[in-house]
């Protein structure tokens, strides 16, 4: 159910705005930020200090660099960790797989990633060109 606002009231940058004659109103939407995963190694010294508590560490420094935690594994295999995580930019998650492998001695490896839909959109785009 669409929100009737005042001309005044209407943020055009968080809001889609229709106008009905003399009414505005606001059909929200949600901002969706960029995901990325980010693949961690253990070394031997990471290994030592693996604790709950610096995994809340981890998350305020993903936090404090703008990201969303969607998810958090320990996994068998080539990788110790996959997270995935949303931020508003590469920029931003660059700095947190930084920051992160400062505060855990954890080697990451970080990798934008798109949904299955939007990558046949984009292929498809790339095969008309």
């Amino acid at each position: 159910m669409p929100k009737y606002f005042d001309k005044k009231q209407v943020d055009a940058q968080s809001e889609t705005v229709y106008q009905t004659g003399r009414q505005l109103f606001v059909q929200e939407r949600r901002i969706v930020m960029p995901i990325f995963l980010m693949f961690g190694k253990y070394s031997s010294e990471a290994l030592k200090g693996i604790s709950a508590e610096r995994t809340e560490k981890a998350k305020k420094i993903i936090q404090k660099n703008g990201g969303k935690v969607k998810s958090m594994y320990a996994v068998l295999g080539e990788h110790d960790l996959v997270f995935t995580l949303e931020f508003p930019d590469a920029e931003k998650a660059m700095a947190t797989s930084v920051a992160l492998n400062r505060l855990t001695g954890i080697q990451f490896s970080t990798s934008p990633v798109v949904d299955v839909e939007q990558f046949d959109k984009m292929v498809g785009k790339a095969e008309e060109i």
